[in-house]
């Protein structure tokens, strides 16, 4: 698989060489409607936030994921607001369908079935063991969708952090990540226990 890629701001193509080579993110990646070989076409645009990672994109072509993301990797969860477009398939046997304004949650470690239609994405990515230590006991993430005021709030709040990344200066990150984790922490609390 060839992937075509567009850095549109600083930390593009180095977020997705790294993700790529940490995380083995190309080998899972697949689309649907054309041969295995064919290139698929995304704008991405990423930003490290100390161990978070805010990730934009948009994607020319569906796109499927089969496969835990990364079992041999740190244990991470994907915060996915789909700006536009939709996401379905399946997590460990479990119907996922979730579109655009929504907020769903991947579990890394966890199996994935899932097909996203062409669209715009924004993703925090965040270790599970900075939600934990947040938390304390960790609600269910893998295939769960915000909801009513938390999942509006950390919207909004995604939609801001993503319009800051690009004019931040670097002193101002870690004061990002903490408000990040804490805004995080505070939305995803309201989740079914695990």
């Amino acid at each position: 698989m060839r992937i075509a890629v567009a850095a549109t701001a600083p930390f593009g193509a180095d977020v997705l060489e790294r993700l790529a080579a940490t995380h083995d993110i190309v080998q899972l990646l697949t689309r649907p409607d054309a041969p295995p070989e064919a290139p698929f076409t995304a704008v991405i645009q990423g930003y490290p936030l100390d161990d978070l990672v805010v990730v934009a994109s948009r994607l020319e072509n569906p796109l499927r994921f089969r496969g835990p993301l990364g079992v041999a990797q740190p244990r991470n969860a994907s915060i996915v607001l789909l700006r536009k477009g939709m996401v379905s398939g399946s997590l460990e046997g479990a119907p996922l369908v979730a579109g655009e304004g929504q907020i769903v949650c991947f579990d890394w470690q966890r199996h994935a079935d899932v097909e996203l239609q062409p669209g715009h994405t924004l993703v925090v990515i965040v270790p599970i063991a900075r939600l934990e230590a947040e938390l304390g006991e960790l609600p269910s993430l893998h295939g769960e969708i915000v909801e009513g005021a938390g999942g509006r709030l950390l919207a909004e709040y995604m939609l801001s952090l993503y319009q800051q990344m690009a004019t931040a200066a670097p002193s101002e990150i870690p004061l990002l990540a903490r408000g990040t984790g804490k805004v995080l922490s505070a939305c995803l609390s309201g989740l079914p226990a695990a």
